[in-house]
């Protein structure tokens, strides 16, 4: 029975048959990378339309900007152990830093979770949670009372923040075109593809 379970262990052992093409893994990022980026950077937003019964049916249409970002970001991951290395310190101190900034864009345009309306030295101030995050279009987000602005009653808005929704993405973009174009940097340093390799 022992050597039954000893001989199906060592027929399981899939990590010495199989192999990890980490060359393949990264083309197969840069390839999804490429692709998301080629499309039209724009906002995303529900439609609806009609059935051929004439219901009304809505059809979300996904934010590229997002996708695009989640594949940089997904890449980086990958590359993280080549980060590591001293040989590669350059590549990690510059990607360190679009992270960094990463956090400044995030500071600048999210939105801190409101809880009420309260007034501190005779002036009216948010009392805040402690929730900060990049809220979704459509999100009901607390304001002054348009009606009232003087008074201490506040209000809901759907749209309250979506500018600030898409200057952060619109941002985001553009910072990971350069951190995409410093991982490629470092891959063409790692000799990855170079000619006669086979996959």
């Amino acid at each position: 029975m022992a050597e039954d379970k000893e001989e199906l262990l060592e027929d399981s052992e899939y990590s010495k048959k199989s192999e990890f093409n980490k060359a393949q893994l990264v083309y197969s990022q840069i390839d999804r990378c490429l692709d998301l980026r080629s499309k039209e950077m724009k906002a995303g937003y529900t439609t609806w339309l009609l059935d051929k019964f004439g219901n009304s049916k809505p059809q979300i249409i996904n934010d590229s900007r997002k996708a695009y970002c989640s594949s940089v970001i997904a890449l980086l991951s990958i590359l993280n152990p080549e980060l590591q290395t001293k040989e590669k310190k350059d590549f990690k101190t510059n990607i360190d830093k679009f992270l960094e900034t990463g956090s400044e864009i995030f500071e600048k345009y999210s939105y801190k979770r409101r809880i009420s309306l309260g007034e501190k030295d005779g002036k009216k101030t948010w009392i805040l949670g402690k929730e900060q995050y990049i809220p979704e279009k459509g999100e009901q987000i607390m304001i002054l009372d348009p009606k009232k602005p003087n008074a201490t009653k506040v209000s809901y808005s759907e749209n309250a923040w979506d500018l600030y929704i898409d200057l952060y993405w619109n941002e985001c973009v553009e910072l990971c075109d350069e951190m995409f174009s410093e991982l490629n940097n470092l891959i063409h340093s790692l000799d990855y593809f170079k000619e006669g390799s086979t996959w």
